[in-house]
């Protein structure tokens, strides 16, 4: 593995370190994310689909029509 392109870990902890603090910054108005007050383990809250949009039934419609059902069966036989 060719090294010689990273730049120094320094450079990496000070990004990694920003990031962090901006996320830590932002968690009271991230409703969806919960930090389990004796563990300290995050995790997402689990939210319930609205049903799919009609412009994802059409997208899907769309998508069956240009491309035709395989098997492998027919595969095969391609190959």
């Amino acid at each position: 593995m060719d090294l010689a392109g990273l730049a120094c870990p320094g450079t990496h902890t000070r990004q990694l370190t920003a990031a962090a603090a901006a996320a830590d910054a932002g968690y009271p108005d991230n409703e969806g994310l919960v930090i389990d007050p004796e563990t300290g383990i995050p995790s997402l809250k689990a939210y319930r689909s609205e049903g799919q949009r009609a412009s994802t039934r059409v997208l899907e419609q769309e998508i069956k029509a240009r491309m035709p059902e395989r098997s492998l069966g027919r595969v095969r036989r391609i190959l």
